[in-house]
């Protein structure tokens, strides 16, 4: 996991729980991104008394890690939509619109210093090929009365066959944001307990929560806001969201261009400039995969791409996320299911978090504040689409086979020697995982998910023990880092059934 642009300009102090550990709130807000915080401050605002808990430490997730985007323009996603119907692709619209104004006039109204700032936002081809799904997708504009206009000339410094245009959106720091919007919240009364894992939730009206270190919450609504659901409650959103890890490169730059910009080809990337750091930057991303998979060249490939295209290869930043994709392209926000209406939840925002975030918070506030369902039957967590259609049945395909390629890993004789190296390993009939760290430390751990027991595979870019199946993500030594997991791998010499000591071949 490399370093963060956003997180390393801007910093804040972790906020430990307080009390004896059991409270009794009107709203748990359950994770500390942009979804969980900005509920947490509408809410707070509008008088209710609420509690967030996040079980790391405020914006570490795709929250604080992303490119920087706040748009509408979700890639060739009109067209798409309208296919299937205008209501739906009308309320997609309104719905980003909402979240992106809402963010912004927070900003404004919070006096946070996130470096907003107005925009363009721009989709590109420079392959002829992309003029005809560009014009697509300008229709569907034109149809839905959406702004934007089609343009064969924009200011990239390399030539495309076209581009589509929608104006009046905004980039900004997302970490400085969700700093300055805790603030504002606490500010406002809410309170915030990071390094507090919620694990298990029950009942309703009210409804219990339990932590991993003992405590009992009880609220009359919670929202689940933790990326992946921490609890499922019978939706099996491990088989409708799949996990996909993305790169991005922050390199500098001679001069800033007026827009952010994505490419519509295959392996194209995103292009966004930022102007609030010691120097001219410019983001490039792209690179993605599914979890499991590795791609060991991701950086390389986006600062050659950015040598190539824009004239700099000055590398500054480099760093990852994780995003989660349903099948029919249509994010999961509402109540969890029948039976739990008072238990909400939001996820699956196909790499768009900072409009969908925003989105999802309003929905969220205005369904508890006043039961108002304005555009959340189109998201509904449970609706039969996500699991009909074609795309589930073959993310679900890719799951099995994540689990069968784990079970035909061989696996090696010996454990790493060089540091900075990672391996499966197999000992006694059993298949461990091995990484030396740089200062030739070796951690021993087991492949086994403790989601629902797929293996995990190593991730040499990255130094994480990654799952096929459904993205759970630990670090070399086995700690979670993303769910649907609750917990840390095993490690030989800490599990049940503790094992022989193994012998170092390193010393």
């Amino acid at each position: 996991m490399g370093i963060c642009l956003w997180q390393d300009l801007a910093k804040r102090k972790s906020t430990p729980p307080q009390g004896d550990g059991n409270e009794q709130v009107d709203c748990l807000i359950i994770g500390g991104g942009l979804t969980g915080l900005m509920t947490a401050y509408l809410l707070q605002k509008a008088g209710r008394n609420t509690l967030l808990l996040e079980g790391n430490t405020i914006g570490q997730g795709a929250s604080g890690r992303n490119t920087g985007k706040i748009t509408c323009q979700h890639g060739l996603i009109y067209h798409t939509l309208l296919d299937k119907s205008q209501e739906l692709a009308l309320g997609f619209y309104q719905a980003n619109k909402i979240g992106k104004e809402k963010l912004a006039e927070i900003a404004r109204q919070e006096e946070i210093d996130c470096c907003l700032t107005p925009q363009e936002s721009v989709l590109f081809s420079q392959r002829p090929q992309g003029v005809e799904a560009l014009d697509q997708e300008f229709e569907a504009y034109q149809q839905l009365g959406i702004p934007g206009y089609r343009t064969n000339g924009i200011t990239l410094p390399f030539p495309v066959t076209g581009a589509l245009v929608m104006p009046d959106q905004y980039s900004y720091q997302p970490y400085a944001f969700l700093i300055g919007l805790a603030q504002a919240y606490e500010r406002c009364g809410g309170r915030i307990w990071e390094h507090t894992r919620a694990i298990e939730l029950e009942g309703e009206d009210p409804v219990t929560v339990r932590t991993q270190d003992g405590r009992q919450l009880t609220a009359q609504w919670v929202v689940v806001a933790t990326h992946f659901p921490f609890y499922d409650g019978g939706g099996m959103y491990f088989s409708r969201l799949q996990p996909k890890r993305s790169y991005l490169t922050a390199l500098s730059c001679r001069e800033i261009l007026p827009g952010s910009y994505l490419s519509i080809d295959p392996d194209g990337v995103s292009i966004q400039y930022f102007s609030g750091g010691r120097e001219p930057l410019v983001l490039v991303g792209g690179a993605a995969h599914l979890v499991g998979e590795e791609n060991p060249e991701a950086y390389d490939q986006l600062k050659r791409w950015a040598r190539e295209h824009l004239g700099t290869d000055q590398l500054g930043w480099a760093w990852d996320a994780q995003d989660l994709l349903p099948p029919d392209q249509l994010p999961y926000i509402g109540p969890l299911g029948p039976g739990a209406e008072r238990i909400l939840v939001a996820t699956g925002y196909s790499k768009w978090g900072n409009t969908w975030g925003g989105a999802a918070a309003c929905m969220l506030s205005e369904f508890i504040l006043t039961g108002g369902k304005r555009q959340l039957s189109l998201f509904q967590p449970m609706r039969l689409g996500s699991i009909t259609n074609l795309q589930f049945v073959q993310e679900n395909f890719q799951a099995a086979k994540g689990y069968l390629s784990g079970l035909a890993t061989p696996g090696e004789d010996q454990f790493p020697v060089q540091p900075g190296q990672g391996r499966v390993v197999r000992r006694n009939g059993q298949k461990l995982g091995g990484y030396r760290d740089l200062q030739g430390k070796l951690h021993v751990v087991e492949l086994r998910c403790p989601h629902l027991g797929c293996e995990v595979a190593f991730n040499q870019l990255e130094a994480t023990w990654d799952c096929p199946c459904h993205g759970s993500r630990f670090s070399y030594d086995g700690t979670l880092l993303e769910g649907p997991a609750l917990t840390h791998l095993e490690r030989p010499e800490q599990g049940e059934e503790p094992l022989p000591p193994l012998p170092d071949p390193g010393k």
